[in-house]
């Protein structure tokens, strides 16, 4: 989802301009997760965040536990932007997170085989493992609701997706 900071009493959406891995991870290990991805343009992704977007810049490594233990850059006299409802950019222009552990646990599911964001194979963990699930036993209703737990809206099923992008074995 958007990464959002609460700051001067209110919760505001990060720019992702330079957003990436070691912020992305830092922000996931805040919220409990082992690591995660950045995503940029989220608001395009999640839709549009509410509140004023925050125009600084983190400059994470390995070692932060917390967004805000990271060193900042761009720090403006005035650090917020108040987008309007028209104003897509500054929306689109949000960051955001795809958090996840490691180790993963009984019936998670993630996507493989595409560098495209939300495209894939899907794939189960199941008995320490992970696999595909056989053909006849997706359907559209299962890819939507594989796509919502992975953190989309909504999705859809892409026939022979190992075909496709791979990972089926």
């Amino acid at each position: 989802g958007t990464v959002q900071v609460y700051f001067g009493g209110t919760w505001s959406s990060l720019v992702h301009y330079n957003w990436e891995y070691h912020d992305a991870r830092a922000a996931c290990r805040q919220l409990g997760w082992e690591t995660g991805a950045a995503v940029t343009s989220s608001g395009a992704v999640y839709g549009n965040p509410v509140g004023p977007v925050w125009p600084m810049g983190f400059n994470c490594g390995w070692e932060e536990e917390r967004l805000m233990d990271c060193p900042r850059w761009n720090e403006l006299s005035s650090p917020w932007i108040t987008p309007t409802a028209d104003d897509a950019t500054t929306f689109n222009d949000t960051a955001g997170v795809i958090c996840r552990n490691e180790s993963a646990g009984e019936g998670a599911l993630q996507l493989v085989g595409s560098d495209v964001m939300g495209h894939g194979t899907l794939q189960i963990f199941h008995s320490g493992r992970w696999g595909v699930m056989h053909s006849s036993y997706v359907d559209w209703r299962v890819a939507r609701i594989a796509c919502r737990e992975l953190g989309w809206t909504t999705g859809d099923l892409v026939p022979a997706a190992g075909d496709v992008y791979g990972g089926a074995s």
